[in-house]
């Protein structure tokens, strides 16, 4: 039986000219992140029009999603912060037309402060304290946002 000490593989040559490089490439790859992260974008070029902003009085139940999506993404929410949203966001059939459900989810325009405040109304109502705190922290987290920056519209 023979064992072999490791210096005949095909690819151990290569592999210490490797090591050389990446050792430089982490460096550069360190300082472009360094700079990235201390420079801003440069969004004088853009229009107004082609910036998004959060509109929560006129959004529809998609486009909530995504804006939470968003912000769970970005580190801005928690998941325990985006759980009153969840309810906001789906539109549940009445008569079994989830056709209708999903077409009225991308379609239909709501105002989700009213509809916020309204539940916390129902919640007190209800004697429902958590549910009302909830909603209000989701509440301040709309109107927080109200009118922000969401992104840039790329789309010519």
């Amino acid at each position: 039986m023979k064992i072999n000490s490791g210096n005949t593989f095909p690819y151990a040559t290569r592999l210490s000219a490797y090591n050389a490089t990446t050792t430089t490439r982490d460096a550069s790859f360190a300082s472009a992140l360094a700079s990235a992260a201390t420079s801003t974008p440069d969004v004088s070029s853009v229009s107004s029009g082609d910036l998004r902003r959060a509109d929560f009085t006129d959004m529809t139940r998609q486009d909530l999603r995504e804006w939470v999506n968003a912000q769970i993404r970005s580190g801005q929410m928690t998941l325990d912060e985006s759980t009153p949203f969840v309810g906001m966001t789906i539109a549940l059939p009445v008569n079994g037309d989830f056709a209708a459900a999903e077409r009225a989810m991308r379609e239909d325009r709501v105002d989700f402060l009213a509809l916020t405040r309204a539940g916390i109304e129902g919640a007190y109502w209800r004697h429902d304290d958590q549910a009302a705190a909830r909603l209000e922290s989701a509440l301040q987290i709309m109107q927080r946002a109200q009118g922000r920056t969401t992104g840039i519209d790329t789309r010519v």
